[in-house]
């Protein structure tokens, strides 16, 4: 069963099920950090692949934190960014993830000039993709995430900034290029 329905809703579609054998994809926020849920990135490490594939209970990953994880799991996996690391991470992405409402006021013949320009949002810290960016890679603390809009449909760019003498193995950017070359190349 694929679910692609707001949280509540999606946790109460599962708890209706009542054969444990029924194989759930949920696309919503709801189980991404919940137990006996597997992570839907297959890139994430050389065992997850094989957990998607033997799991009934499995979470697709937020667009925000796709990004994220994918640079910051495996410098926590190799010893080189510490758990404990205080992450920041600036994103500016398309308006297409802010939905149907936020797709209509985009395409809006009569947009706004402030619409034009790259928007922050989630001020408060609390963005939705948060939980999942602190567990996934094992990070001790939740990271403080930046998310802007920006006025294109699609795409993202996610930046996390690191100071070197905070890093775990003393390594130069060029280093930390070749470290992500080799995963590409293995």
């Amino acid at each position: 069963m694929f679910l692609c329905l707001p949280d509540d809703a999606a946790r109460e579609a599962v708890s209706m099920i009542s054969n444990a054998s029924v194989c759930v994809i949920d696309a919503s926020t709801a189980h991404r950090t919940a137990e006996g849920w597997v992570y839907g990135l297959p890139e994430l490490n050389k065992t997850q692949r094989d957990l998607i594939r033997k799991s009934n209970r499995i979470c697709v990953p937020g667009c925000h934190a796709t990004g994220f994880v994918c640079i910051l799991y495996p410098l926590i996996a190799s010893g080189i960014v510490p758990r404990d690391y205080p992450v920041s991470a600036f994103s500016i992405s398309g308006y297409s993830g802010g939905g149907r409402s936020m797709i209509a006021e985009y395409n809006a013949p009569d947009l706004s000039e402030d619409m034009k320009n790259p928007r922050p949002y989630a001020l408060k810290l609390s963005h939705k993709h948060v939980p999942e960016m602190q567990k996934i890679p094992g990070l001790k603390d939740p990271p403080i995430f930046f998310p802007t809009v920006a006025n294109f449909y699609n795409g993202e760019i996610i930046s996390i900034p690191f100071y070197k003498r905070l890093l775990s193995k003393k390594m130069s950017s060029k280093e930390i290029f070749s470290f992500f070359s080799g995963l590409l190349q293995g």
